[in-house]
């Protein structure tokens, strides 16, 4: 960086305050001296400013300034080239992450049967021209839920009786869960082998161990009480 001129014969010399890293990091106190634009070199013009100061600032104050922004400002990239480079591994584990979830999915999906709304509204018994309004004032009551899937909603077989009702139990298991699963936590729950019903998947006990279900969703929700 260029500051302050003054003259000396015919040229024009300026005082030189550098800015090199290097220097600055090592407290030269010696980094200005004067320099005559025809010493600059041509292929690093760009790096040079020249800049005219008041005469009523102190030029030492200036430098000190000047010295202390460029420094803040190194210091700064230098930070955030370090989160460009540690960026791709974020990336790659947040992929890795995503692809097992949705693997996942994709397991719980295949792996139980699921109704459509029409369907539950029929299997249900529902007379209604609303194909659809048995299941969702199922889902709204919070007697079932139900997984999105491309803008429709897919009910779990499992969780209805022989007449097409939903178990009494998964409403108290939904209400139990409330706020902190959503209906896609809320099925992985049930179709993934559990701990507490000896790494049984609890859809599969809900008509023979309803009430172990039950407290199996208890633990998953207060964990272990002592004494």
């Amino acid at each position: 960086m260029i500051t302050k001129s003054q003259d000396k014969s015919k040229n024009v010399s300026f005082s030189f305050l550098s800015m090199d890293t290097t220097e600055l990091s090592n407290n030269n106190n010696d980094i200005d001296k004067h320099i005559n634009l025809s010493e600059i070199p041509s292929d690093e013009a760009d790096q040079y400013v020249v800049v005219k100061l008041p005469r009523a600032i102190d030029y030492y104050d200036i430098k000190l300034a000047i010295a202390s922004a460029v420094t803040a400002v190194t210091t700064f990239n230098k930070h955030k080239q370090l989160s460009f480079v540690t960026k791709p591994s974020e990336i790659e584990f947040t992929s890795h992450n995503e692809a097992r979830l949705e693997k996942l999915k994709n397991q719980i999906l295949t792996d139980s049967k699921w109704l459509t709304a029409s369907e539950l509204s029929k299997l249900a018994g529902s007379k209604s021209v609303n194909s659809s309004a048995a299941a969702n004032r199922l889902k709204k009551s919070k007697k079932i839920f139900a997984l999105p899937i491309n803008g429709k909603d897919l009910f779990p077989l499992y969780a209805l009786d022989e007449g097409g009702q939903p178990l009494p139990v998964i409403k108290k298991i939904i209400e139990l869960f409330g706020n902190k699963k959503t209906p896609w936590s809320i099925a992985i729950w049930f179709g993934t082998p559990n701990g507490w019903l000896s790494n049984k998947k609890p859809k599969d006990l809900l008509l023979t161990q309803l009430n172990d279900v039950y407290m199996a969703a208890r633990e998953e929700i207060e964990g272990p009480r002592h004494g």
